[in-house]
């Protein structure tokens, strides 16, 4: 296992007066699971890039363990083959003339590790990954999460202490991502690397990491564990990138949003010139109202449009003259034109000043 510790990390490619990444400060902890979270062209890739050793940073320092890998500074700039780190990427990248075997060994042999370590590895990490009856195979007569695990497999066997992975499951089916995403917690558990997992989905980083580092215009949003991300977003941007149906959106001072952001900010005396945005989450909107359970906005709402999923119900509402999303896992028996009552708990608010930055209430 090892600590990663990026200080200062800057990268500007030639030619361009934007920045991929900026000023990144970040410590990933031995043995955990960390997901670089952000929208296409925020920097997580860059930055991955930039641990493998792929990218070369423009300033700042990166440290792996107790070893220095990069230092703008004093010219230190370690070559990726010889970081130690496993890399797997969007494309499996198999040989096409190569067995299972032979793929997952070919790393092993260029090591020149001996044949008898060879077939331990080899056996450790088939039963690891379920590959078990696939070694004579070749790529082709492979499912895609077959590919996948052959790609992880070829990486794990080489014992790297850091993995990194970069939206290694973007091109499975649905079924498929949800199986690897499984099997990649199930290793983690295991072999306990320390990961880096690059995602712009953020069920995938909600589902799978210990640590989350969510990432916008190439600076670092916020670093913290999945639900204190989700539940405490230090700002706007963290509020809407993450959540499925995103979080309801009220602005204060909107005209169209008078009513239900002055009965809402009724709720946090002393808040109300600071606050500029109201965050309410679709599940916070309650459907049956409990009576004396403390501070709460109540109110009557209008159903718009009811969209079943399955599993769960999810309500178009109009509440105090603005629309909001809410989620029910019970079946709605309701109808569009119905009004219901709903509550919303004062302590499930998010407040956000005109910076966007989150308000402790």
């Amino acid at each position: 296992m090892a600590r990663i510790e990026l200080i200062g990390v800057e990268k500007t490619y030639p030619g361009s007066r934007l920045k991929a990444v900026e000023g990144l400060d970040l410590v990933i902890p031995e043995g955990s699971f960390v997901s670089l979270l952000g929208p296409s062209g925020c920097g997580k890739t860059t930055t991955l890039r930039m641990i493998a050793g792929l990218e070369s940073p423009s300033a700042g320092v990166i440290r792996v363990g107790e070893r220095v890998l990069f230092d703008a500074a004093r010219g230190v700039d370690v070559p990726t083959e010889e970081r130690g780190m496993g890399l797997v990427f969007q494309s499996y990248a198999l040989w096409p003339h190569m067995t299972v075997a032979d793929n997952v060994s070919f790393g092993l042999e260029m090591r020149k590790v001996p044949r008898p370590e060879r077939k331990r590895r080899l056996e450790r990490v088939f039963e690891l990954l379920r590959l078990g009856g696939f070694e004579g195979r070749y790529p082709m007569q492979l499912s895609g999460g077959q590919q996948q695990r052959v790609a992880l497999a070829r990486m794990l066997v080489l014992d790297p202490e850091v993995l990194l992975l970069d939206e290694p499951l973007s091109n499975l089916d649905a079924k498929l991502r949800l199986e690897m995403r499984a099997e990649l917690k199930r290793i983690h558990a295991e072999l306990k690397n320390t990961i880096v997992f690059v995602t712009h989905d953020q069920l995938e980083g909600m589902t799978l990491s210990t640590e989350i580092a969510v990432m916008n215009r190439a600076v670092l949003q916020q670093f913290d564990k999945p639900m204190e991300v989700y539940r405490r977003p230090r700002n706007l941007f963290v509020a809407e990138f993450v959540g499925s149906p995103p979080i309801n959106r009220i602005a204060v001072g909107e005209a169209s949003c008078a009513e239900a952001c002055g009965r809402l900010l009724e709720l946090f005396p002393g808040l109300e010139g600071r606050a500029r945005t109201i965050g309410v989450r679709p599940e916070s909107i309650s459907l049956s109202p409990r009576r004396g359970c403390g501070r709460a906005f109540r109110g009557r709402a209008r159903v718009e449009a009811v969209l079943p999923t399955g599993s769960e119900w999810i309500l178009s509402l109009e509440l105090c003259g603005t629309p909001f999303f809410a989620i029910s896992t019970e079946e709605f028996a309701g109808a569009p034109g119905d009004e219901i009552e709903v509550e919303i708990e004062a302590a499930r608010l998010l407040l956000f000043d005109a910076e966007g930055e989150r308000i402790e209430a």
